[in-house]
C-alpha cells in the first residue's frame, strides 16, 4: 500500500515539476521575445521573416528533391542506413546554401550561421515528409481475408458465412425405410 502511494506521490510531483519548468522557460521565452522586439526595428524584423521564408521555401524544395532522388531508391534498396541519412542531411544543407547565391551574406548577416537554422529546418521537412516517403516505399497495406464461402445446396448458390442465414425448423419425419 505505501508503495502505490509512493508511486501516486511521485507521478504528481514529476508533474508538478514538468509543469514548472514549462511554465519558466515560456517566461524566459517571453522575456527574451521583448527585449528583441525592443531592440530590432520594424525593417529589419520584415527583412529578416522575409530572408526566413525564402530559406524555409529553399529547403523545402531541397528536401522533397532529395526524398524523391534519393531517398526512396535507398529505402527501397534496403541500404538506407543511420549513416546514409547524416550524409544526405549535410548535402542538403550545403545545398540549400549554395542555392542562396547572392543572398547567402545577407542571410548571415541578418540570421548568423545559416547552417544550423537549416539544418533545424532540413529535419523539420524531413519529418513532414516520411508518412509520404514511407508510403511510397512501404509494403502493400495487408489485404483482408477473403470471408469462407459455404455452398447452399438447396438453392445451389454460394453464401459467405458473413452472411445472415435462414434458419427453418422442420418436423422430423418419420422414416420409412428400414434401419
Amino acid at each position: 500500500m505505501q508503495t502505490v502511494f509512493l508511486g501516486y506521490a511521485q507521478t504528481i510531483i514529476t508533474a508538478v515539476l514538468v509543469g514548472m519548468v514549462g511554465i519558466l522557460i515560456r517566461s524566459l521565452f517571453n522575456k527574451v521575445e521583448s527585449i528583441v522586439a525592443a531592440h530590432t526595428t520594424p525593417d529589419v524584423a520584415t527583412k529578416v521573416n522575409g530572408m526566413l521564408d525564402t530559406v524555409e521555401r529553399l529547403t523545402e524544395a531541397v528536401v522533397q528533391d532529395l526524398n524523391s532522388r534519393i531517398v526512396i531508391g535507398l529505402k527501397q534498396s534496403s541500404l538506407f542506413t543511420k549513416e546514409t541519412a547524416d550524409s544526405i542531411k549535410e548535402a542538403a544543407v550545403k545545398s540549400v546554401v549554395e542555392n542562396l547565391g547572392p543572398l547567402k551574406d545577407e542571410a548571415i548577416s541578418l540570421l548568423g550561421p545559416i547552417e544550423d537554422i537549416v539544418g533545424q529546418m532540413v529535419e523539420k521537412y524531413v519529418m513532414k515528409g516520411k508518412d509520404q516517403v514511407n508510403q511510397i516505399v512501404g509494403t502493400a497495406p495487408v489485404q483482408p481475408e477473403k470471408p469462407a464461402i459455404v455452398f447452399d445446396l438447396d438453392h445451389n448458390r454460394q453464401i459467405y458465412a458473413s452472411e445472415p442465414t435462414q434458419t427453418v425448423q422442420q418436423p422430423i419425419q418419420p422414416t420409412t425405410q428400414p434401419i
